[in-house]
C-alpha cells in the first residue's frame, strides 16, 4: 500500500489489518501532505511502539513548515530511544520555526522521560550525533544546565570531545 493518496481511515485500517508489518508505510504517511493522514500515522506511531529514527524524520523535518507538524513528528518519536530523541534536538534546533518554549519543552521531556535509561548509542547513533554536533557552530548551544548535562553526556560516551 503506497500512501500517496490515502486517507486516514485507510491508514489505520492497513495498520489494524498489518500490525507491525505496517511499519514502513506509517512512517511514509509522517510526510502526507494531509494534515489528518500525517496526524493519524503518528498516533499510530504511538499506538503501535513504532520508532521512526531520526534520519527517517529528518526529510520531513526539513519540510514541515509548522511548528504543529513538528509537534506530530516528536509524537511519532514516542518510543525512540534516549539517543535517538538526543539526535532529533539537536536537528530540532536547526529549525527556524521552533519556538523557546516547545525547545523548553522538548528538553525536559528528554530529561525527565527519556534519559533515563543506561543504554549505549550504537555505532550509527554515535555518527549521527557526532554529525548533529558538528553542523552546529562553536558555541551554538546554550550555557543552560541542561545542554551542559548533555556535553557531558557525549563527552563520556566518547562522542565530543
Amino acid at each position: 500500500m503506497h500512501c500517496r493518496r490515502c486517507d486516514a481511515p485507510a491508514l489505520v485500517a492497513y495498520a489494524r489489518i498489518r500490525g507491525l508489518q505496517a511499519r514502513d508505510v506509517v512512517i511514509a504517511a509522517l510526510g502526507d501532505p494531509s494534515p489528518a493522514v500525517a496526524k493519524t500515522a503518528a498516533q499510530l506511531c504511538r499506538q503501535l511502539a513504532l520508532s521512526p529514527t531520526v534520519r527517517e524524520l529528518a526529510r520531513f523535518i526539513e519540510s514541515a513548515g509548522s511548528e504543529r507538524r513538528i509537534r506530530q513528528l516528536v509524537s511519532a518519536s514516542y518510543h525512540s530511544d534516549k539517543w535517538e530523541r538526543l539526535a532529533l534536538l539537536f536537528a530540532l534546533r536547526r529549525q527556524p520555526m521552533i519556538t523557546p518554549t516547545l525547545l523548553r519543552g522538548l528538553e525536559d521531556d528528554w530529561e525527565a522521560r527519556v534519559n533515563r535509561s543506561y543504554m549505549s548509542a550504537s555505532p550509527d547513533q554515535r555518527e549521527r550525533l557526532r554529525h548533529e554536533l558538528s553542523l552546529a557552530p562553536a558555541g551554538a548551544l546554550p550555557n543552560s544546565y541542561f545542554w551542559q548535562g548533555v556535553v557531558a553526556l557525549l563527552r563520556a560516551e566518547g562522542i565530543a570531545g
